[in-house]
């Protein structure tokens, strides 16, 4: 099923540095009356002062990402029909302008003592494409026919496009690499995030010559369920790993790899919706900044 080979390894190289992180915090002699495993400590500037105090570790960060999806099936549902299209490839698309474009946006806060542990809120601004000229097997009732047909412009063209958009609450652990302290200059820490939240998208979507159609963008048809040129269309989870490298505090770059799963239903197709389950992989790269009091 899945076809990103690349993102995939460096999802595994990372996971594997995490592990001899671990192993390594596991095996170090423990003090006299203290657990080799550091407890969670909530911090007391939020039990006793509230979220939002001057002495919290605050960091926001604008990025980057490279993104490769699985192949997934496509089921659209329109007056008429009702079809699959199996097995579609998928592509993202970066053009000339859009490399210097962030396109991912994070904003946390640390919640423990020893500021392992941070709350994450995120957004993944990112792009789908149906690869068009591939031939896909197509079942159901279908105005552009069905068994092994070649998806081209006229018959069956499907983007998200601006976009396929993923808005995440993240809980992050971060852990020291290097003998600097976690977040000053040129010190390395481990990242890894588990997050969920919703998925919303804006199609650009021909079946047969015809062209979805979600209104103007205005305030009035901004985003929505059933309407809105934006629509909320499903659930996205997802698990990341990387590192953090402090440059000179409190500006810090964060590489990392990112493995999406979003269920989607009720996207606006001609005459209809579609539904999908899809499989991602992102290799993102971003700038942040810390506001930490010191």
């Amino acid at each position: 099923m899945f076809t990103f080979t690349t993102p995939r390894l460096l999802f595994t190289v990372l996971v594997l540095s995490a592990s001899s992180v671990f192993a390594q915090t596991a095996t170090e002699p423990a003090e006299a009356g203290s657990s080799s495993v550091m407890p969670f400590k909530f911090s007391r500037d939020i039990s006793k002062k509230g979220f939002f105090t001057k002495d919290a570790e605050w960091y926001f960060s604008l990025g980057v990402a490279k993104t490769y999806y699985a192949n997934s099936d496509i089921r659209v549902k329109q007056t008429n029909y009702d079809f699959t299209v199996h097995d579609v490839q998928g592509h993202d698309e970066i053009d000339d302008v859009s490399i210097f474009q962030p396109d991912i946006v994070r904003i946390g806060r640390f919640i423990d003592d020893d500021k392992m542990w941070a709350i994450e809120l995120g957004l993944d601004h990112v792009k789908y494409t149906g690869t068009l000229g591939q031939t896909a097997n197509i079942t159901g009732t279908s105005p552009i026919g069905t068994g092994s047909t070649v998806l081209s412009s006229d018959k069956f063209s499907y983007m998200l496009h601006n976009g396929l958009n993923h808005l995440m609450v993240d809980l992050v652990y971060r852990r020291p690499i290097t003998a600097a302290p976690v977040n000053d200059s040129s010190s390395l820490a481990f990242i890894g995030k588990v997050g969920a939240g919703i998925a919303y998208v804006h199609p650009y979507i021909d079946i047969n010559g015809v062209s979805s159609n979600v209104g103007e963008k205005s305030l009035n048809n901004l985003i929505g369920f059933n309407n809105g040129w934006w629509r909320i269309v499903g659930v996205s989870t997802s698990v990341e790993a990387g590192f953090r490298y402090v440059i000179s505090k409190p500006w810090y770059l964060e590489l990392t790899d990112k493995t999406i799963f979003t269920t989607m239903s009720n996207i606006p197709v001609p005459s209809g919706s579609a539904s999908q389950n899809l499989w991602s992989n992102e290799v993102l790269l971003s700038v942040g900044y810390t506001f930490d009091n010191k």
